[in-house]
């Protein structure tokens, strides 16, 4: 007798949803989390011949989430100094919701630096450089979800050096090594500023219109970047103030001669003297100018009668630095005429 055996055709089921779910995006705030869910076609399995399950085994559904208020980011971020190594921040917190700030810098080895002090300092940073600096509000274990940002420069490095190398009535020429655009300050004033970079080359300027027999004082030079300034740096050999020579006589006329005096009328130049040096046949005398006047009167005695004397010249003095000489000129003192033998004086010329 045979037996025929039949077996009923079973169609796979799905399982019930095994459910996760991922933490929420911000740990403040408002944020987005993901609810995962997996099924198996397991209830039943197919079997004999059976259908698989349809429908998609994995389901992800995006949810909202809010967990507990951001601390607020910082009201106000300022550098309050900068050198050419460091930039010193203030931080202004937008309240007393804070127990420390995070500072992220840009181009910084380290990328994150905390502090509880509104009041912190970046240090090691290149000169002459530009860099954006964020700082997030930390509460306790919660992080403001924006940051304020800024972007804010460090100082150029102080000029090489600085040396005077020559000087005039009217001028002085100084050369200057630095890398970056410098001023160059006397008796607490800018008298210039370079417009080009250097490149580390000597570049001499040449400071003019300046007062002849002035002196000046304090010269200072500094470089500039972003509208930063270096330290100061003077000049070289310990030089603290220059005197300039002053401007010579605009004129100098001998209105008067005796046997043994010429009278001189000296009229000044520009600028700032204090005395007149005449000078004749290798023979000179001092003269206090007349500062309250635009002439000065100067009677160079104990001449010897009858002689010529030439390449007479007048040099004005300020602060024992002399002028050019004037043009020079020619002049005799008088005779003397001896008439019987009584001796009278007579001078002629």
């Amino acid at each position: 007798m045979n037996v025929l055996l039949f077996r009923l055709v079973v169609n796979g089921g799905w399982s019930n949803y095994t459910i996760v779910w991922t933490e929420c995006s911000n740990n403040c705030g408002d944020g987005n989390q993901t609810e995962q869910k997996t099924r198996t076609c397991t209830n039943p399995m197919p079997m004999y011949g059976g259908e698989n399950c349809t429908g998609n085994a994995s389901l992800m559904v995006q949810h909202s989430c809010f967990l507990r208020k951001c601390p607020d980011p910082p009201k106000v971020l300022t550098n309050q100094t900068q050198t050419s190594e460091s930039i010193s921040l203030y931080i202004n917190p937008a309240n007393s919701n804070f127990t420390s700030f995070l500072i992220s810098c840009l181009y910084l080895n380290s990328t994150e630096l905390e502090t509880t002090s509104t009041n912190y300092t970046v240090h090691n940073l290149v000169a002459a450089s530009c860099y954006n600096i964020s700082v997030l509000t930390k509460f306790h274990d919660v992080v403001s979800s924006q940051a304020i940002s800024h972007r804010f420069c460090t100082a150029p490095p102080a000029p090489d050096s600085a040396i005077v190398t020559s000087k005039s009535s009217t001028s002085i020429s100084i050369t200057v090594v630095s890398k970056y655009w410098f001023d160059v300050f006397m008796n607490g004033k800018l008298f210039f500023s370079s417009s080009t970079n250097t490149d580390f080359d000597a570049q001499t300027v040449k400071i003019t219109n300046l007062t002849p027999g002035s002196t000046y004082r304090n010269i200072q030079v500094s470089a500039f970047y972003q509208g930063l300034r270096s330290s100061w740096i003077s000049l070289q050999n310990s030089i603290t103030e220059i005197h300039l020579p002053p401007a010579p006589p605009s004129s100098v006329e001998i209105f008067a001669q005796t046997n043994d005096s010429f009278s001189f009328n000296i009229t000044h130049g520009a600028g700032i003297f204090d005395q007149f040096k005449v000078s004749l046949n290798g023979i000179y005398k001092n003269f206090t100018a007349d500062v309250n006047s635009s002439f000065t009167i100067a009677v160079f005695g104990g001449l010897n009668p009858g002689i010529l004397y030439k390449n007479i010249t007048v040099r004005a003095s300020s602060h024992s630095k002399y002028s050019v000489p004037t043009q020079p000129i020619h002049h005799s003192t008088s005779k003397l005429v001896f008439i019987g033998k009584n001796i009278n004086y007579y001078s002629y010329h």
